[in-house]
């Protein structure tokens, strides 16, 4: 099952234990996701509340600090459906003071950065 905008495709992985969607391509960072509602649904219809973002194989070179902070406004969309979020990036992706992350949490999500998918897995599998 794949989706997407122009440049990017998004596809829902097998995982029993949470959901797993997976970019690739070049990622444009919109100011509102269209695909947020279809990744609820796909939650809502596995009856999950834990997902991992996997934006590891995104074609991006670099994320300003606008398109950061939208990443951590677009989680709001989140906000009362799921209760864990863990993203996992490429480390050149990912910022040292994880400024996206914060946006989200400051505002109440439960959500974290990665580097590795083993990492991103163990802290969204354990107990909160």
């Amino acid at each position: 099952m794949s989706r997407g905008t122009r440049w990017t495709d998004y596809t829902f992985e097998d995982e029993s234990r949470f959901v797993r969607v997976r970019f690739t391509g070049l990622w444009p960072i919109p100011k509102i996701s269209p695909v947020i509602p279809r990744i609820l649904d796909e939650c809502k219809a596995r009856n999950q509340d834990l997902m991992l973002i996997d934006f590891s194989v995104v074609e991006n070179k670099k994320l300003s600090l606008a398109e950061r902070f939208r990443l951590g406004l677009s989680a709001l969309d989140f906000a009362g459906k799921l209760r864990k979020i863990a993203v996992l990036g490429r480390p050149d992706l990912l910022d040292r003071q994880r400024f996206g992350e914060l946006v989200a949490r400051n505002r109440g999500i439960n959500i974290r950065a990665f580097s590795t998918l083993d990492e991103a897995t163990q802290w969204l599998l354990e107990p909160t």
